[in-house]
């Protein structure tokens, strides 16, 4: 399946970057480039396109203002902010995840034209490839059914009916909640991440007197917005985890972008750490790399929440948390924009919960602080 792309940028120089790329990148085509929202909009009404590559800062009409109008007048066109690094353009692409761009690269600094091309390959192929695999699947549940078909074979795990403690969750083993012995919650999220984390992390109790650490595939700079973003939106506080810091009950830390984050206890305290040693599958700040450095805390059980991500970071770190009692949630694959670490702990027969997204927060209330945490 032929991808097809608008670029939209207000720099002939980003543009024609953007095109070299993408012609390094099977199965894409160029269909039209405006440098700026109002053109490319004026585009979208002639030209059909399956995906938009958009620049966050434009003179006339910006990558957010231009993100609205086409959620608005094509939804089905897939759109990937195409971002600078500093304070302004990191801020924006939080909100255009928020508001439904599928995912985000961030414009290589400082290097050469032959290193950003490879580096901007590298982000965008597994981007594009991902949004290729979503429409070949939606293209495939919308052909008529022709024929007998054949039933689906049963699911490899046996559910019992939804309980009314979680009215529409799935209860994957008979293995009890740790009945508020929680010491600490840990997240790991990927792609769809900022927009889950936004809509969850504001439902969560102002009574929640535990540690909660978050692990969020970013580059360097974008936790720190998206820190601050959901900070301004929740009783909790929320900070970008720095060297050093002690994790207080009720307070919520995300791994800085491109760092590891690890937790050990120091005299009878979580202190945080994080370093630049290599990526683990790839990532860094990696989920797997966090759980691994939970294990053996001695005080309790670890509350693990897995949340919507590509690839499957953090099922190595749930396995061996599980050996220690961790008691482990998933997002399920509905309310996922990918199901790719959640899939992974679930076919692992890891988790003990599957939810959906709006159900997470109460949830992880409910098990921390009981039936009565309002």
């Amino acid at each position: 399946m032929e991808l097809r792309v608008l670029i939209v940028d207000d720099t002939i120089v980003y543009r024609k970057i953007l095109q070299d790329v993408l012609q390094e990148i099977e199965g894409t085509r160029v269909v039209a480039t405006a440098p700026n929202g109002k053109i490319a909009l004026k585009k979208l009404e002639f030209s059909p396109v399956d995906l938009v590559l958009l620049d966050v800062e434009m003179p006339e009409m910006n990558g957010l203002e231009t993100l609205k109008e086409i959620k608005k007048k094509f939804p089905n066109v897939s759109v990937v902010m195409v971002s600078g690094t500093n304070t302004h353009s990191t801020n924006i692409t939080i909100q255009a995840l928020e508001l439904g761009a599928f995912e985000f690269i961030s414009k290589p600094e400082s290097k050469g034209p032959t290193e950003s091309k490879k580096e901007l390959v590298q982000e965008l192929r597994p981007v594009i490839n991902l949004i290729r695999a979503k429409r070949r699947l939606t293209a495939s549940r919308q052909q008529p059914r022709q024929g007998i078909t054949k039933p689906s074979p049963k699911p490899a795990i046996r559910t019992p009916k939804p309980t009314a403690t979680v009215p529409t969750s799935r209860l994957l083993t008979r293995t009890e909640p740790p009945n508020q012995n929680v010491y600490l919650i840990a997240i790991g999220v990927s792609t769809g991440g900022p927009k889950a984390l936004l809509d969850m992390i504001p439902k969560l109790s102002h009574k929640l007197n535990r540690p909660v650490l978050i692990v969020q595939h970013m580059p360097p700079n974008f936790t720190k917005s998206l820190a601050s973003q959901l900070d301004k939106r929740t009783q909790l506080s929320v900070s970008e985890a720095e060297d050093n810091t002690i994790a207080e009950a009720g307070s919520i830390y995300i791994a800085p972008g491109g760092r590891h984050m690890i937790a050990r206890v120091v005299e009878d305290k979580v202190v945080l750490s994080v370093n630049d040693n290599p990526p683990v599958k790839s990532c860094r700040p990696s989920v797997d790399v966090l759980f691994r450095s939970l294990l053996g805390m001695g005080k309790g059980n670890i509350l693990t929440v897995m949340l919507t991500g590509m690839g499957d970071d953090g099922v190595d770190g749930v396995r061996a948390l599980s050996r220690h009692g961790s008691y482990n949630l998933i997002q399920d694959e509905k309310t996922c924009v990918v199901y790719g670490m959640p899939r992974a702990v679930e076919e692992a027969q890891l988790a003990h919960e599957v939810l959906p997204l709006d159900q997470i927060a109460q949830r992880i209330n409910e098990i921390v602080l009981g039936r009565s945490f309002a």
